[in-house]
């Protein structure tokens, strides 16, 4: 069985296909391990890392919709490494951290990134007049919330409930389009 792309295992895996998610996981482990071991340099916790990501995406598989395999992948990775270091209250070098923010040159990745702007864009210009003027403001021209206020002669606890509710609308689309950040 030759798949040439992850879409294909991933629609299998979708099915319960426990072979398709086997070539799935040979396909990625070893990437995802040795990404693991350029930060942790620990043989055991990075195979532990990896194994409990594939154990979450085979009891989850039903519920995640991914556009970028390998990055969502990777993203994983970073994430159980950082809750790693962070249970562990473990200290790192921060030249050692360097590899945990990595710019993908992948252009399925920037297609990803281009498709959740877009969502977000898109649901930006429809949100409530006043809504929409505070969400842009602080998200997009970086204002403080009391810096917000004094221009609209608000108080900053109307401030905060705009964007609040902003936020969770654009959530509420992204979830619609089955995208997770």
């Amino acid at each position: 069985m030759e798949y040439k792309k992850d879409f294909e295992l991933w629609q299998l895996v979708l099915q319960g296909n426990q072979h398709a998610f086997d070539l799935f996981y040979k396909r990625h482990a070893a990437d995802m391990f040795l990404y693991a071991m350029k930060i942790l340099n620990n043989q055991v916790v990075c195979q532990d890392i990896v194994q409990n990501i594939f154990l979450d995406l085979w009891l989850k598989r039903y519920k995640k919709t991914i556009v970028s395999h390998k990055s969502y992948l990777l993203k994983a990775v970073k994430y159980q490494i950082l809750k790693h270091l962070r249970d562990h209250k473990i200290e790192l070098n921060p030249y050692d951290l360097d590899g945990l923010y990595f710019s993908s040159d992948n252009a399925s990745s920037e297609m990803e990134e281009k498709e959740i702007l877009s969502v977000i864009n898109s649901r930006v210009t429809r949100l409530p007049k006043r809504c929409q003027q505070i969400f842009i403001l602080s998200r997009y021209q970086y204002k403080s919330n009391q810096l917000i206020a004094t221009e609209l002669g608000i108080s900053v606890q109307a401030v905060k409930n705009q964007i609040s509710k902003a936020l969770s609308l654009i959530k509420r689309d992204l979830k619609k389009e089955n995208i997770t950040i």
